[in-house]
């Protein structure tokens, strides 16, 4: 039996996810062991893996994560298993490939160091690439298929551009919280706009996602004044339904800080983010705003940075984005293109208050990601209608969007943090109260580690020198003794991805025929 089209780009977007699964650094690890500990040692602390990440927090002597706890809650069945099935593996196969720890290397941040292991054993590693297919990559297509069921039914090929011509793609193949909490935010709102009687499961959707990220209270902010029409007749349904997905944080936040409201991520380790704020108590707005580390006023400079400026900026890294305005244009008549405008005014707005706006050594402005799905409802919509020439500039702007994508399939920068400082640059926090640029990442350093390498992905290029899976390395440039890790050519990553293309043959056929009718 032959599948479906739409069943053929969901499955090619689940193996592309994993084959190109790769994690940056101490924002995965700071998922992972609070996973671990929760597995292992049914504890949220996390001392006996602190070293391993900076993303940490240090409460009365004693270390935990900074991250929510639900992306470790959600991952734990897929990790538990494995550790199940690895204890029936043969114990010479288990000593064979066991963690080595005399394979590490020391980084140094602020006054403290952490260190990346080299050679994670066979358990860990595959621990790591489960986890990160049982999250980010299935919830990445189960987005794409909630949005080809709910607003696209025709011209699925527009999916390509939503998976894999944005920073989507880039962070599905990382165990980070934007994809899942986006998952429950789309969840959430469908639900309400398909059927305003589902406000129970909308708003407990809606909390946890807030459950897995914090900031998904800003998309509430959003979403409450959206829901007010349907709210009012069903406030006692949607308030049990919020409270029932925040109840597991509440408790979490309690154990750890003695506070159901007071999350763990404000007492982050001050010796590796010198820089970082003391929370006091509840005595103003700002203190509330912190605990979300929103710790400055909003910055019109730096919303433009976010939205625009080649450093991140969330439309010059996915310029097809740029289609949704156009069509929010369109359809400026209906209420939830007001909604999405709106989460695209607010979303900026509370960023610029973070320090690190940025996010860290990452591609692209990650604090974005879950607007993407919501942008591109608009495209799918309008789509039919473009102009015939406007239709040639989306294909054309939609390959130069993947293109950009799979520029970021390498080592992640992040030249705005002085990691002995633990905080901004001095010269970019004068800078970015400008409109001078600051820096171009896609053509100074990504474009060239593109042109030595290509794409990269870690299964592949291990693989090949028969290595065990270390989803680390791709921080900075392999340590000094580890260049074996490179690859031996460049774009070799893309060589098992050939049979794709016979995979779709019959699909290509018809868009080359209606590329060449436009």
């Amino acid at each position: 039996m032959e599948l479906k089209p739409h069943h053929k780009i969901f499955i090619t977007f689940f193996l592309l996810s994993t084959y190109f699964i790769n994690w940056y650094g101490w924002n995965e690890i700071s998922h992972f062991v609070l996973l671990k500990s929760i597995v292992e040692t049914a504890s949220f602390r996390i001392d006996d893996y602190a070293e391993h990440t900076g993303d940490r927090v240090k409460i009365k002597g004693h270390y935990y994560s900074d991250k929510e706890p639900g992306l470790a809650f959600l991952a734990s069945p897929s990790y538990t298993l494995f550790k199940l099935l690895y204890q029936l593996f043969p114990e010479d196969f288990k000593d064979r490939y066991s963690f080595n720890p005399d394979k590490y290397w020391g980084f140094a941040a602020g006054t403290e160091r952490t260190i990346f292991y080299l050679d994670l054993g066979f358990f860990d590693s595959y621990a790591r690439i489960l986890v990160t297919i049982s999250t980010s990559v299935l919830f990445s297509c189960l987005v794409s298929y909630l949005l080809y069921k709910r607003f696209l039914r025709k011209k699925i090929f527009l999916l390509f551009p939503f998976y894999l011509g944005t920073i989507w793609f880039i962070y599905s193949i990382r165990f980070m919280n934007h994809i899942t909490s986006s998952f429950f935010l789309l969840l959430s709102f469908t639900l309400l706009s398909k059927n305003s009687k589902k406000m129970f499961l909308s708003f407990l959707f809606l909390s946890l996602s807030i459950l897995v990220d914090r900031s998904s209270i800003l998309f509430f902010l959003v979403f409450l004044p959206y829901a007010l029409p349907y709210f009012r007749k069903n406030v006692v349904v949607a308030s049990l339904g919020f409270m029932l997905g925040l109840i597991p944080l509440m408790l979490y936040n309690f154990f750890i800080t003695s506070h159901p409201f007071i999350f763990p991520s404000t007492y982050v380790d001050v010796g590796i983010f010198r820089e970082a704020y003391k929370f006091s108590r509840f005595s103003s707005l700002d203190e509330w705003l912190r605990l979300f580390h929103f710790e400055k006023r909003p910055n019109l400079f730096v919303m433009l940075r976010i939205l625009f400026y080649p450093y991140r900026g969330f439309f010059f890294y996915s310029p097809v984005l740029l289609f949704s305005l156009y069509c929010c244009w369109k359809e400026r008549g209906r209420r939830d293109t007001l909604f999405f405008l709106t989460l695209l005014l607010i979303y900026p707005l509370f960023i610029s208050m973070r320090k690190t706006w940025w996010g860290g050594a990452c591609f692209g402005e990650r604090y974005m990601v879950p607007l993407i799905p919501f942008l591109f409802i608009p495209i799918f919509r309008s789509y039919q209608k473009f102009p015939r020439n406007l239709k040639k500039m989306f294909v054309i702007v939609s390959l130069l969007s993947i293109f950009i994508t799979f520029m970021g399939l390498n080592y992640a920068e992040n030249v705005a943090f002085d990691r002995m400082k633990g905080g901004v640059r001095q010269e970019w926090e004068v800078k970015q109260n400008s409109l001078e640029p600051f820096a171009d990442p896609l053509t100074g350093f990504y474009w060239p580690q593109f042109l030595s390498y290509g794409p990269r992905s870690r299964l592949f290029e291990e693989f090949l020198v028969g290595h065990v899976f270390n989803p680390n390395i791709l921080i900075l440039p392999e340590p000094k003794g580890y260049e074996e890790f490179t690859p031996y050519k460049p774009f070799s990553s893309l060589i098992p991805l050939i049979p794709l293309i016979f995979t779709f043959r019959k699909e290509l056929r018809s868009v080359i025929r209606w590329v060449k009718r436009l």
